[in-house]
């Protein structure tokens, strides 16, 4: 079967249409791909800073708490121990610092042990 020039080209401008529409498929799908890597490489990126910058602030809220804690038990020790230098009794001293009486009673142990200061 012969074709007509005019038939040769129209055919070879729709092989040649075919080309286009399978390049830009494959120009889309492609791009579409390194859209979605980028995009999730951009989430992970965003994910790893938002849950460091999240411990980071848990880690400071949870080093005051601690700090705080250890501060206001440290306060009532010294407290027991100028009430102790004072001649008061260890249950008045568990009363009024919220200290246990034994936790009084071993400052007074580990006061003797310790040599004086200055």
């Amino acid at each position: 079967m012969k074709l007509s020039e005019e038939d040769r080209q129209r055919y070879k401008r729709y092989v040649d249409n075919l080309h286009y529409q399978a390049s830009m498929v494959h120009t889309y799908e492609a791009v579409k791909e390194e859209g979605l890597r980028e995009g999730r490489a951009k989430g992970r990126a965003e994910g790893r800073a938002e849950g460091r910058a999240e411990g980071r602030a848990e880690g400071r809220a949870e080093g005051r708490a601690e700090g705080l804690v250890e501060g206001q038990v440290e306060a009532k020790k010294e407290t027991a121990r100028k009430m102790l230098a004072d001649g008061l009794d260890v249950t008045v001293i568990a009363k009024y610092t919220g200290l246990t009486a034994e936790d009084v009673a071993a400052l007074t142990q580990t006061d003797a042990s310790q040599p004086e200061s200055g």
